[in-house]
């Protein structure tokens, strides 16, 4: 006797295929089986990890393990070949990439990042108080780059998550990823202004010294200017 799952296969898979590559947090996935049993006549038995080792064996579905040495382990339902970007964002509700990963999203080098950024927003704080003055500035800049421990690590591929002071999403939009994919990213001003701030996501000065040659005949000082100020 042929199962549920075997009798709606078509109707199943034509739904995934018809979304395109994916990358599914695990209740985005149990909703799609949630909302979507009646119509394909599933029974209310059929499990979430049944329905997963279906589409594995019949379908292009992945199932990911995104590994942290401090944050332990995030699974990931991935759905054809999205790109390790697409994975990356996953890793925040409202999240975006930046620093390095925008750099090379915007062609401004063709070196692949060896890492992902994704930039996950704190929430609104209350401005600091003080004034920003030389000393204070060299001080910061005489330091190593504090780096984020919330990295997490899958295939050859990791992501390292920033939160990122609180903007509103300031300066990001849409680029096409290298598997077609639609991603967020920092617009080239904001992406220039923030590897200068963190040179070191971007692998040095040197490196930051490149992408500002290679942006000089696309970007906008103006764009520029303002965006640092609005950064504040």
């Amino acid at each position: 006797m042929t199962s549920p799952l075997q009798q709606s296969k078509t109707a199943i898979l034509g739904y995934f295929a018809e979304r395109g590559p994916a990358v599914y947090r695990p209740r985005e996935f149990a909703r799609v089986l949630t909302n979507q049993r009646r119509q394909w006549g599933l029974p209310s038995a059929l499990t979430l990890k049944r329905f997963v080792s279906f589409l594995e064996l019949e379908g292009e579905l992945r199932v990911l393990r995104l590994r942290s040495r401090s944050y332990g382990i995030r699974t990931r339902y991935v759905w054809g070949e999205p790109s390790a970007f697409a994975v990356g964002l996953s890793l925040g509700r409202d999240a975006y990439l930046s620093h390095g990963t925008a750099v090379f999203l915007h062609g401004l080098s063709g070196e692949i990042p060896k890492t992902i950024y994704v930039n996950d927003e704190q929430t609104p704080k209350p401005p600091p108080q003080g004034t920003l003055i030389q000393e204070r500035l060299d001080v910061a800049f005489s330091r190593q780059q504090r780096e984020s421990n919330y990295v997490f690590a899958w295939d050859d591929v990791q992501a390292m998550v920033l939160s990122g002071k609180h903007t509103g999403r300031l300066e990001v939009g849409m680029v096409a990823g290298p598997n077609g994919e639609k991603l967020e990213v920092t617009k080239l001003e904001r992406t220039l202004v923030e590897i200068g701030v963190r040179p070191a996501d971007w692998g040095g000065v040197f490196h930051v010294l490149e992408a500002y040659e290679a942006a000089r005949e696309r970007m906008s000082v103006n764009v520029l200017v303002a965006t640092l100020k609005r950064l504040d």
